[in-house]
C-alpha cells in the first residue's frame, strides 16, 4: 500500500523548485539578476508591444549569465 503525501507536503515540494516568468520590460533583467538565484528556470514571455525580438534579447542576455530560461510565445 502507498501512502499519499499530504497537500502541504505537495504544496512544500512544489515550492522548493520555482519556475519564474519574466517580461521583456525596462530594468527586467537587472532586477532577476539581483533576486533571482541562478538555479531557478526561467521563462520570458513574448509581449505583445514588445514583440518576439525583445523577448530573445532578454532570453539571450539571462542565459548569457547562467540562467536555464526558454522564451514563452504565449498564444
Amino acid at each position: 500500500m502507498t501512502t499519499q503525501r499530504q497537500p502541504i507536503e505537495r504544496l512544500a515540494e512544489a515550492l522548493r523548485y520555482p519556475r519564474y516568468e519574466v517580461i521583456p520590460l525596462e530594468g527586467t533583467e537587472e532586477q532577476v539578476l539581483e533576486h533571482i538565484p541562478k538555479a531557478a528556470k526561467l521563462t520570458v514571455t513574448a509581449s505583445p508591444q514588445k514583440g518576439m525580438e525583445e523577448t530573445l534579447r532578454l532570453a539571450e542576455q539571462l542565459a548569457s549569465q547562467g540562467y536555464h530560461v526558454a522564451p514563452h510565445l504565449s498564444a
